[in-house]
């Protein structure tokens, strides 16, 4: 054994190398990117960009004003507006006034058909009962004068009167209908009326006017005051603190609604987005620790995994250890749990709790992957035969 020494050497590495080859079959660890939390400025109209407020690389707080559009057109929309409002005002008290009037009329109408309508009822009840009386004792009196008793003149004196009251109640029927058309048109109109005011079950005609002007009064107040929201809007402000970090305008400029004239990059990031290769893909899980290092540092920040993308695809090239070539994996999403002092966009490496400990050791088995593992585990066994 002493004299064949150099075999327990290479049955040390071949062991060694068999290790390492099964232990890249589990995740150890992978690299990254702190997130960048960036807001692009932009115009939510299209204007003239009068001016620039911020230089590149200059810090903002929340609320600071960035860039100046030219406000020349919503200025003008905006006088427009103030001047409808106030002869808006003075319609609709018109408008009101009218209304209440047409509603009064209505009422009038009603109560004026109803009168002429029970009148009309009471005279015909009134001539018919007339008239029946009348054509009986005619009827007595043609008795008598066929006996002789009474003269013609006494016989024939109720005749005009029984004839004036025939053809009166013979158009009593016609009155009366046209006074019922007549109330049924005044009571439709008064309940459309009602209908369009939306007047409330025992709600005087007067507070559905007031509300109904109300509301139309708020609806140009409404007008107004999404014209003011729009005029504010030309003033584009800092909506989080953070760097300038690009100008992609002048003034001068005509920019169209949502293109981006700054870029704001926030101060500080609390998550890193890793990229996981392909054959590890189902080796990590929502919630499990993680530990997060520069790529050229040894002080070791604690994460968790927060998100994991739900499709397998292409990885940015950076990523892959061979240059020129693509591999394919998920993009998993870490967040810190305490704090750190990483810059936003910075490479770092992210791998299991307890790993950071041997950092030659794994960068020994990143050298030894599964397709280099067998063309040396091979050369061993060559050398061994040998």
């Amino acid at each position: 054994m002493l004299s064949r020494w150099p075999f327990l050497v290479w049955l040390g590495v071949l062991v060694l190398v068999m290790f390492l080859y099964t232990a890249g079959e589990s995740f150890r660890g992978m690299t990254g990117i702190v997130e960048t939390v960036a807001e692009p400025v932009a115009p939510l109209e299209t204007a003239r960009l009068i001016s620039i407020d911020v230089q590149l690389g200059q810090s903002v707080k929340t609320g600071d004003v960035m860039a100046r559009m030219d406000t020349a057109m919503i200025d003008a929309q905006l006088a427009i507006d103030e001047a409808l409002m106030l002869e808006s005002q003075g319609t609709i008290a018109g408008y009101q006034q009218n209304l209440l009037l047409l509603f009064r009329q209505f009422e009038r109408t009603i109560t004026d058909a109803q009168t002429q309508l029970a009148t009309a009822k009471s005279d015909y009840e009134r001539d018919t009962a007339e008239l029946n009386e009348l054509l009986k004792e005619q009827t007595r009196r043609d008795l008598l004068l066929q006996k002789r008793l009474i003269s013609e003149q006494e016989a024939t004196a109720f005749r005009p009167r029984i004839a004036a009251l025939e053809k009166e109640t013979y158009a009593y029927p016609t009155l009366v209908k046209l006074y019922e058309t007549r109330l049924h048109e005044a009571q439709k109109g008064c309940d459309d009326l009602r209908t369009n005011l939306r007047v409330e079950a025992g709600e005087d005609i007067t507070i559905a006017i007031e509300r109904k002007m109300s509301a139309r009064l708020n609806i140009l107040e409404a007008g107004r005051a999404k014209s003011k929201i729009q005029l504010e809007n030309y003033t584009l402000r800092a909506r989080r603190d953070g760097v300038v970090s690009g100008i992609t305008a002048q003034p001068g400029d005509v920019v169209n609604a949502g293109e981006r004239i700054l870029r704001i990059v926030a101060h500080h990031s609390d998550r890193v987005v890793g990229f996981l290769p392909e054959i590890y893909v189902a080796d990590l899980r929502v919630g499990q620790p993680a530990a997060v290092r520069r790529e050229t540092g040894t002080v070791v920040f604690p994460a968790i995994v927060e998100g994991i993308e739900p499709e397998v695809r292409a990885l940015p090239g950076r990523v892959s250890p061979i240059r020129g070539q693509s591999i394919r994996g998920r993009r998993i999403v870490f967040k810190f749990t305490g704090e750190h002092d990483f810059i936003p966009g910075e490479s770092v490496v992210i791998r299991r709790p307890g790993t950071m400990k041997v950092p030659w050791f794994s960068r020994l088995s990143n050298f030894i992957n599964k397709k280099s593992a067998p063309v040396v585990a091979f050369s061993f066994l060559r050398r061994l035969i040998a």
